[in-house]
């Protein structure tokens, strides 16, 4: 009597898809991710307004922190994303000055700016957006230590 197999396919990089069948018989979870939100802002603004395990964004941010906002550049709905998180940001009244938007660089040498259409939307609320590419000597500085003793730099050359 034949098994019965569970298909799917593995999404990697930014266009690799890998096959794969597996007997039903072995599979031990299959999530079913959640259909896609209508406006992606509502489900960002909850996720930092009621974040599990951590205090709100009211609670975690004061005016004068500077926060840096690391983003892939293939985030899906990064736009919608970014909309939210400045909305959030100026409600708590963290000055614009403070805020940072960071994108790692392409690899491809086409991608040497912004691809995401992120770069306008920050600049125009009056925050910084930099592309950091961490393969240039002398790009990054030292920040701090992790409690683990891990070494933790910033984006920005050492003279300035």
């Amino acid at each position: 009597m034949p098994e019965s197999l569970f298909q799917c396919s593995l999404t990697y990089g930014r266009s690799g898809r890998f096959p794969l069948e597996l007997l039903s018989k072995r599979i031990q979870l299959h999530f079913q991710p959640p259909a896609p939100a209508d406006d992606p802002r509502v489900p960002v603004k909850e996720a930092f307004t009621q974040p599990i395990d951590f205090p709100n964004l009211n609670r975690s941010l004061v005016a004068d922190d500077r926060v840096v906002v690391a983003m892939e550049r293939d985030t899906p709905a990064g736009e919608p994303i970014v909309a939210a998180l400045i909305e959030l940001f100026a409600r708590i009244g963290l000055s614009a000055e403070n805020v940072r938007f960071l994108q790692p660089a392409g690899t491809e040498q086409c991608e040497a700016n912004d691809s995401s259409g992120v770069s306008p939307i920050v600049q125009s609320a009056g925050m910084s957006f930099a592309s950091h590419d961490a393969t240039v000597e002398h790009a990054c500085t030292y920040l701090a230590n992790t409690a683990a003793g891990e070494r933790i730099y910033r984006p920005g050359r050492r003279d300035g």
